[in-house]
C-alpha cells in the first residue's frame, strides 16, 4: 500500500527530467501525471469483484507481478507513449493489489487485535505514502535518474510474491487435518513397501538360471539296487 500511494506522488519531480529525455508534448506529460491514478481509481472496484470471483491471493499474485514488469517496461522507455502505457498498467496492477493485501492480512493475524493493528498499519501506509511520494521522488532523481523510480518497485514486489507464497503455504497447512496428513503418511509408507519388495519376474528368472544338482553316476559293477 505504502508503495501504490508513493509511486502515484513521485512522478511530480522526474517529470522535468522525462521531458527533457523524451521530449514529451504537454498533453503526454498530462496523461503521464494522470494515468496512473486513473486507472487505479477507475478499476478498484471492477478488481475487488474479480478477486472475489476468483480468489483475492490470485489477484494480488498477478497484480505483484504485473506491477514489477510494468516498472521495468516504465525504466526502459524511450517513448513518450511507451511510459504512458507503462504508467497504465502500473495503475492497473496497483488496483489488483490493494484487495489482495487486505486478504493477506486476514490469513497472517489471526488474532483480532493483531489484525486490527495490521489493518491500522494498512491505512496509515496509504497516507504515508502520499506524504513522502515527493520527497522519495526527488531524493531518488537527484541521487539517480528518473529511471530509478521504476526500478525502486521491483524488489517490493518480489518480496510480496514471497509474502503471498508463504501465507498460502501457512493457510494451506493448516486447512489441512490431521487424518489427512496420516493418510498421506500411510501411501507414502505403503508405496516404498511395494516399491522394495522384489518383482516375482525377477525372482522366476532366477529360479530358471538356477543350476540343477546332477546325480552322481555310478561305478562300473555296482550294482543300483544295493
Amino acid at each position: 500500500m505504502l508503495l501504490i500511494a508513493i509511486d502515484g506522488m513521485v512522478l511530480i519531480f522526474a517529470l522535468p527530467e522525462i521531458a527533457a529525455d523524451l521530449e514529451p508534448s504537454g498533453a503526454e506529460q498530462l496523461w503521464l501525471l494522470d494515468i496512473y491514478a486513473l486507472m487505479l481509481a477507475g478499476l478498484l472496484v471492477t478488481m475487488s469483484s474479480l478477486g472475489d470471483r476468483f480468489g483475492r491471493r490470485r489477484a494480488l499474485l498477478i497484480g505483484a507481478f504485473f506491477f514489477a514488469a510494468a516498472s521495468v517496461a516504465g525504466a526502459m522507455s524511450t517513448e513518450p507513449w511507451m511510459l504512458i502505457a507503462a504508467r497504465a498498467l502500473l495503475g492497473v496492477a496497483g488496483a489488483a493489489i490493494m484487495p489482495g493485501t487486505l486478504s493477506l492480512i486476514r490469513n497472517m493475524f489471526l488474532d483480532r487485535d493483531q489484525r486490527s493493528t495490521a489493518m491500522a498499519v494498512w491505512s496509515a501506509a496509504g497516507a504515508l505514502g502520499a506524504a513522502a511520494g515527493p520527497i522519495v521522488g526527488g531524493w531518488i532523481i537527484e541521487t539517480f535518474s528518473w529511471h530509478a523510480a521504476f526500478l525502486m518497485n521491483i524488489p517490493v514486489m518480489v518480496l510480496l510474491l514471497v509474502l503471498a507464497a508463504g501465507a498460502a503455504l501457512v493457510a494451506l497447512v493448516k486447512r489441512f487435518p490431521a487424518s489427512v496428513l496420516v493418510s498421506i503418511g500411510v501411501l507414502v509408507t505403503a508405496g516404498g513397501r511395494h516399491a522394495a519388495r522384489p518383482d516375482p519376474r525377477d525372482q522366476a528368472l532366477a529360479e530358471r538360471r538356477r543350476p540343477v544338482p546332477r546325480r552322481p553316476r555310478g561305478r562300473c559293477g555296482d550294482d543300483p539296487h544295493q
